[in-house]
């Protein structure tokens, strides 16, 4: 009787495992792709009155999606701190708003190739000293840091200024209220890539400055994110956002999004002419 249970519990585990169904198979079957995203500035960009959708992965996506034959749907807002969640519950297939590789997303969720890469860089109020050409002096318990749950300025301030203290803002909220915390005396440092920073410098004049560094904070790769282990569906979105890397598609969307130039690092082409 035991082992005729035991045969039964293989039978209906080997069964379960033969019908689960993978993302791959999903998207390729219904020809849709189901898109999370977390709104950041020229990224996806979410219009307040509308709710409409524009930015770089807007238009990648839309475009991939058209070279694929698959149709996009963008589903659901989600903050930064739910992304892998969502993935991992099924509730999206991708996460399609360029959210930033880092090391610990990377050991949650899969990651197609950058279109792109943008600088990160630390930002201080425009009288502030103490930290004029020297980022490590933000390691120092008296230093306050501006960051958002689970975005990757939190993440930063964890692993290269642990002595400081978080001021932490919630999900949803905007890359820019980091700056206003800083503009106001909240925090004093705040951890955001250069198109956020010049942004709010032209719209806020005097208010707050770079912190000057020889290298970049971080460089962060602007990819969509998968479950973890969707190997096929990664190889297919791979392949074929390296065609429209290849034939000019995603220059032409960075030039119509690169407010201020230089804003974002170029992927490396994947081959040389013989010419």
């Amino acid at each position: 009787m035991r082992n005729f249970v035991l045969c039964i519990l293989v039978f209906f585990s080997f069964t379960h495992f033969a019908h689960a169904q993978s993302v791959f198979d999903q998207v390729t079957q219904t020809k849709t792709l189901r898109c999370g995203y977390a709104p950041w500035p020229s990224l996806i960009d979410v219009d307040p009155n509308t709710g409409d959708l524009s930015g770089t992965f807007y238009d990648y996506m839309n475009v991939l999606g058209e070279a694929m034959g698959l149709k996009i749907v963008w589903t659901t807002e989600l903050g930064f701190g739910d992304m892998i969640e969502a993935l991992n519950t099924n509730k999206v297939d991708a996460i399609c708003s360029g959210a930033w590789t880092n090391p610990i997303r990377g050991q949650s969720a899969l990651a197609v190739t950058p279109i792109s890469y943008q600088a990160v860089n630390a930002y201080t109020r425009a009288d502030e000293k103490r930290f004029d050409g020297n980022l490590d002096s933000i390691n120092d318990s008296s230093v306050k840091i501006a960051t958002i749950d689970g975005e990757s300025a939190e993440t930063i301030a964890k692993t290269d200024f642990s002595k400081a203290v978080t001021v932490q803002l919630p999900q949803m909220t905007s890359a820019s209220e980091m700056l206003v915390n800083v503009s106001t005396g909240k925090a004093d440092v705040a951890f955001v890539d250069r198109h956020v920073g010049l942004e709010f410098m032209k719209n806020n004049p005097g208010k707050i400055k770079e912190i000057k560094g020889e290298f970049p904070l971080r460089l962060f790769g602007n990819p969509i994110w998968i479950k973890q282990g969707e190997f096929a569906l990664q190889n297919a979105l791979n392949i074929g956002t390296y065609q429209l890397l290849n034939t000019g598609s995603i220059e032409k969307i960075l030039i119509k999004y690169e407010k201020y130039p230089g804003t974002f690092y170029r992927a490396a082409k994947t081959y040389e002419s013989a010419e």
